[in-house]
């Protein structure tokens, strides 16, 4: 397993990721600032001599957030010559660099995890897969499909009776949403995942007004 943290100036939510992922863990990647003050030279250090004790890898990225392109391009590089399931961290660094990490982890084409803290909700963790901000192939009757699935039409003759869709038809949709990680199957019933939850739910609300 391969972290790819964003680096500032404190290494607090990086050493908790490590010690969450624990003995998974095998490399880390450290997306920081070109330049450098005193005190990210001395929180890095910190985090660094952490990963030498615990024997974990680590790789340090530099890059300019002002030259997106670039700086893009190169988290893109690094995070394909890293082979291994990856956790991306976007708890630290500079605004403009976790942004482009996220584009960059986004445009690999890998599905993977995200976290991120915050200082003000230390006990809160927000976790997310890069899966979930690919919106697919999917139109208005995908997405009547996820409604009745959260009304409780949670099989495929149930679907298809309430949106007069062919069992067929419905049959399709559920798989493609499937693909694009809307909707999970257990047994012959549908149930939403995360993301189809907020898309169902969503479009509720724009049905209310």
């Amino acid at each position: 397993m391969i972290l790819i943290t964003t680096f500032g100036f404190d290494e607090k939510f990086q050493i908790k990721s490590v010690l969450n992922l624990g003995k998974n863990l095998e490399k880390t990647i450290i997306i920081a600032e070109e330049s450098e003050t005193e005190k990210s030279k001395k929180a890095l250090a910190s985090f660094i001599n952490f990963l030498d004790n615990l024997s974990i890898q680590h790789e340090i990225l530099r890059i300019d957030p002002q030259n997106i392109i670039c700086s893009i391009s190169k988290i893109l590089h690094t995070i394909n010559s890293n082979k291994g399931v990856i956790v991306l961290d976007l708890s630290g660094g500079d605004k403009i660099i976790t942004i482009e990490t996220l584009i960059a982890l986004v445009l690999s084409g890998i599905d993977a995890t995200v976290e991120v803290q915050d200082n003000k909700y230390e006990e809160t963790k927000v976790t997310f897969s890069t899966s979930d901000l690919i919106r697919g192939d999917i139109n208005d009757d995908h997405i009547k499909i996820l409604i009745e699935i959260l009304k409780g039409n949670k099989n495929i003759y149930k679907i298809s009776k309430a949106t007069n869709m062919s069992t067929s038809s419905v049959s399709r949709k559920l798989q493609k949403l499937i693909k694009y990680g809307y909707i999970k199957k257990e047994s012959n019933e549908y149930s939403l995942t995360t993301k189809g939850l907020i898309i169902a739910k969503s479009k509720l609300y724009n049905l209310r007004t």
